[in-house]
C-alpha cells in the first residue's frame, strides 16, 4: 500500500482525510459496518444484483478515510471493541463505464462517477465527517479523473443521509442504473 495522501477538508482541526487501500482491511471493515447499519435501518429492501453493490471494488476506484487526529477524539465505550477506532468515516468513488447497466438513466454528457459506501461511525456523527469526505472526493474526482458529474444512491429509510447530501449541494434526481424508486433516493452533483 502506498503512503496515505492527506487531502484538504473542512474539519481539518479534527480529522485527517486521506486515501487508503481499495479492498484493504479498513475498506472491508467499514463496508461490513455499513451493511449492518443498512440492515438495521432499512428493514424491507429488494435485493440488488452483486454488480450494484460489489464486495470487491473495481480498479480505478478511490477509497477515502477520515481519521480523528488523536485518540482523545474518540470518547466512546465501544472504542476499544471497534477495529480501527480512529476511523471516523469513509466513502468510495467508482468511475462509471459509459453504456454499462450502472449508467442506465444517466445523461452521458461527460465523465460520471458514483459515490458509494458513505459511512460515518456513530461516535463521530454531526461533526463534519461527511462534509469533509464529500469535499475531498469532489476535488479528486474533478482534478484527477476529469469527472463532470457525481451521482449517488441511498435508501428511503436513510433520512439523515439524505439531509446531509442536500446540505452539501447535492440535488435529487430520478433513479438510475440498478436502483428502483421503491427503495432508492438518488442524487447528483455537477462539478
Amino acid at each position: 500500500m502506498s503512503e496515505p495522501q492527506s487531502l484538504p477538508c473542512s474539519s481539518a482541526n479534527e480529522f485527517n482525510v486521506h486515501r487508503d487501500e481499495i479492498n484493504g482491511p479498513v475498506c472491508r471493515q467499514v463496508f461490513a459496518e455499513l451493511q449492518a447499519e443498512f440492515a438495521r435501518v432499512a428493514k424491507i429492501v429488494r435485493p440488488l444484483p452483486p454488480e450494484a453493490r460489489p464486495s470487491v471494488l473495481p480498479p480505478g476506484s478511490i477509497f477515502l478515510v477520515a481519521e480523528a487526529r488523536d485518540e482523545g477524539q474518540s470518547q466512546s465505550p465501544d472504542t476499544d471493541k471497534t477495529p480501527y477506532p480512529l476511523v471516523a468515516g469513509s466513502l468510495v468513488l467508482v468511475p462509471l463505464e459509459p453504456g454499462s447497466r450502472s449508467t442506465d438513466g444517466l445523461r452521458q454528457t461527460g465523465k460520471i462517477a458514483e459515490v458509494k459506501r458513505v459511512v460515518t461511525r456513530s461516535m463521530y456523527r454531526r461533526r463534519g465527517v461527511a462534509g469533509a469526505l464529500l469535499a475531498a472526493i469532489e476535488g479528486s474526482a474533478r482534478s484527477e479523473l476529469g469527472v463532470e458529474v457525481l451521482v449517488l444512491e441511498t435508501n428511503h429509510a436513510m433520512v439523515g443521509a439524505q439531509k446531509t447530501y442536500e446540505r452539501y449541494g447535492w440535488k435529487r434526481r430520478e433513479v438510475y442504473g440498478w436502483y428502483n424508486s421503491d427503495d432508492s433516493v438518488c442524487y447528483e452533483k455537477r462539478l
